[in-house]
């Protein structure tokens, strides 16, 4: 769930890496498996059903855990960066792959 990182001063980061699936994809996708490979510790859960319905699962998932790296992959870039502009404090970093930040439907999310 935590990934540790040193810094050049010494200092020890603790992240909490997070990837979030596009909209026809699962936890069992490509690109979710790859992370899961490289990183057995990242969270990666099963989001269905329309925007709103996965944005609060996500805000479940993610209850309680600080110092986020968020990975969105197509519409799950949507669901990071919205999630991030909602919560910013608590994400250190956003890492969009192929962001489906412009669908239409979508332009007040």
């Amino acid at each position: 769930m935590t990934m540790s990182r040193k810094t050049s001063e010494g200092k020890i980061m603790k992240y909490t890496l997070v990837f979030i699936h596009g909209l026809e994809s699962t936890s069992q996708g490509t690109k979710a498996q790859y992370f899961r490979k490289l990183f057995p510790e990242m969270i990666i859960e099963d989001y269905t059903g329309d925007f709103k319905t996965r944005m609060r699962k996500l805000k479940r998932v993610l209850n309680g855990k600080d110092d986020l790296i968020l990975v969105g992959s197509s519409f799950g870039g949507l669901m990071a960066a919205r999630f991030a502009l909602d919560d910013e404090p608590r994400v250190k970093k956003l890492i969009l792959l192929a962001p489906a930040l412009i669908l239409e439907g979508f332009e007040n999310a």
